[in-house]
């Protein structure tokens, strides 16, 4: 009867260990198809997670915005988006100069911001220019908008317009804006713009 018992005991402990393969198979089984239901739950289709309004995605970048793109995208351009890129990103321009009232509020400035850092990412030189004198900030140029030309095309940024819209007279894009968010949305559709145009969104 020893003998037996001892032929018997390994029986036992391999029964064991499979017992317990089983159980954490079972358990990790669990918790991959629990995770599976609450991302296919919360993200109906495998889809990914929707993104804020202000939030614009080109191909795997995604640029944030303080105007919602909807907003955004209710910029006319005059008279066609394609004169705005064609004349910013002219590869010929030596730099596109931004142009507003020194005395301007600061969304003003947030907002002529935006259009450089976009411009940057795309390597394209900007220079601010005021368009008239301020105390000590002589180091700024001042310029107006006639000064513009297709080696400097010029974007003169106005808040307070009787509309919202950017126009493009050859080098001279002038963006009106009725207040605040009206401005932010120009900026943000020009910045779309040149995103659309530069780069290949899928």
């Amino acid at each position: 009867m020893a003998e037996q018992k001892t032929h018997e005991e390994p029986k036992k402990t391999e029964n064991s260990k499979l017992s317990n393969y089983i159980i954490i198979g079972l358990l990790l089984a669990f918790i991959i198809l629990g995770t599976y239901a609450a991302v296919y739950y919360l993200h109906p289709g495998g889809n990914e997670p929707e993104l804020p309004p202000n939030f614009y995605q080109c191909g795997a970048a995604v640029t944030r915005f303080r105007a919602n793109i909807s907003d955004c995208m209710q910029v006319s351009i005059t008279p066609s988006e394609k004169q705005l890129t064609d004349t910013i990103l002219n590869p010929t321009a030596s730099s596109v100069l931004l142009l507003m009232d020194p005395d301007a509020p600061g969304e003003v400035a947030l907002a002529v911001y935006d259009v450089h850092k976009m411009l940057e990412n795309v390597a394209v030189p900007d220079m601010v220019v005021y368009t008239q004198p301020w105390p000590n900030q002589t180091d700024v140029p001042v310029m107006d908008i006639d000064d513009a030309t297709y080696d400097t095309p010029i974007l003169w940024f106005r808040q307070n317009e009787f509309k919202t819209e950017i126009a493009v007279d050859g080098p001279k894009i002038t963006i009106y804006a009725k207040d605040q968010k009206a401005l932010d949305a120009a900026a943000c559709r020009i910045a779309i713009a040149i995103i659309e145009d530069y780069y290949v969104c899928e």
